[in-house]
């Protein structure tokens, strides 16, 4: 299989780390619909939870994906 180009590459990265995160979240927190739950602070985790390496992972890649990104569509955050 071919490599991807860097851009894409950084954006399969991004979209498999939110994926684990959904996943992880869904796990945590299995009585509540994760996607309500992704938008709280409950989602971020306690440190070294599992919760939380997900989310650490989720915001290295969007940081990574974002620098190919104009700046006005990078996350203000």
């Amino acid at each position: 299989m071919p490599e991807l180009p860097p851009m894409a590459a950084a954006y399969a990265a991004h979209l498999a780390a939110d994926e684990e995160w959904m996943d992880e979240i869904r796990r945590t927190f299995p009585r509540e619909w994760a996607g309500d739950v992704r938008y709280t602070p409950r989602a971020h985790g306690e440190p070294g939870t599992p919760l939380r390496a997900a989310y650490e992972r989720y915001l290295s890649t969007r940081e990574a994906w974002e620098l190919f990104l104009p700046s006005r569509e990078r996350t203000a955050a």
